[in-house]
């Protein structure tokens, strides 16, 4: 019997057999076929999930460090606490950083469609923007005028700049609280999604404004008392408290030895706060 004849009786032997059997091979047939399909889900879930995941990493930033303080402000001592001073240190010691930033938020009011509605009022620089990929897409970041000498100025972002409707880019004023602050900016809205562990709070930009970080602290720290009894913000109280040290570093195989030397500097720097993480 040659290999033809083989074949032809074997494909004979197996089409009698599933005739034969018909109920179970519909049950076998249907057990691959749901078997594939799951298989098929899975991936499709999974890779889902990786490219969602992929997104935050994208958003947040592959090269990037935060460092920050978990316990409340009450719970820290102020003069322990993340200071200004600390960027500068940072800067000088780690060779690896491309962009440095301070974060201090606080929540704030502005009036929109006759309504008071709270927004995050976030104090940064310009670096900030490139670190989390935040583009202006009109006007400006800040220059070093407005820095320096604390000008109410602010960045917002294109949502609230169609809700406000304002008939210009930029140049007009927004009153927050009762401080009116010029806008030079606006951002690129982003979607952001909560199914993700990784996503952080403070990068939700949905209701962000952001101003120059001397000028956080100069015009709202002075509404002490306001302040104070809504927030217990000892931040606001101490011009060079900073809530977060946000930066990126220059390769991503920089990344893990400068996070460890930046600890290192920072636990030598404030020995008594335990509440810091890198």
């Amino acid at each position: 019997m040659n290999n033809k004849v083989k074949i032809l009786f074997s494909i004979e032997e197996a089409f009698s057999a599933i005739v034969a059997n018909k109920l179970r091979s519909l049950l076998t047939a249907t057990g691959i076929v749901f078997g594939v399909a799951s298989v098929i889900s899975m991936i499709a879930i999974s890779r889902g999930s990786q490219k969602e995941i992929l997104d935050q990493i994208s958003k947040i930033g592959a090269k990037n460090i935060i460092i920050e303080q978990s316990a409340t402000e009450q719970e820290i001592n102020s003069t322990d606490a993340l200071r200004l001073n600390d960027i500068n240190t940072l800067k000088n010691i780690v060779s690896s950083i491309q962009y440095i930033s301070p974060y201090t938020g606080t929540a704030a009011q502005i009036q929109l469609q006759n309504k008071n509605r709270e927004i995050m009022l976030a104090g940064v620089n310009n670096d900030f923007f490139k670190i989390f990929n935040i583009e202006i897409i009109e006007g400006s970041g800040f220059n070093s005028i407005q820095t320096e000498n604390y000008m109410p100025v602010c960045i917002i972002n294109e949502e609230l700049k169609r809700k406000l409707n304002f008939n210009k880019d930029t140049g007009q004023y927004l009153k927050v609280e009762n401080i009116w602050l010029k806008i030079t900016g606006i951002y690129k809205s982003r979607e952001q999604t909560k199914k993700t562990d990784i996503e952080l709070n403070f990068l939700n930009n949905s209701n962000t404004i952001y101003t120059t970080h001397n000028n956080l602290k100069y015009r709202f720290g002075q509404h002490k008392d306001k302040y104070k009894a809504k927030q217990n913000k000892l931040y606001l109280l101490n011009k060079n408290n900073i809530d977060r040290i946000v930066l990126q570093v220059n390769s991503i195989d920089n990344l893990i030895p400068s996070g460890r030397l930046i600890k290192k500097v920072l636990e030598r720097r404030h020995p008594e706060n335990e509440n810091l993480h890198v």
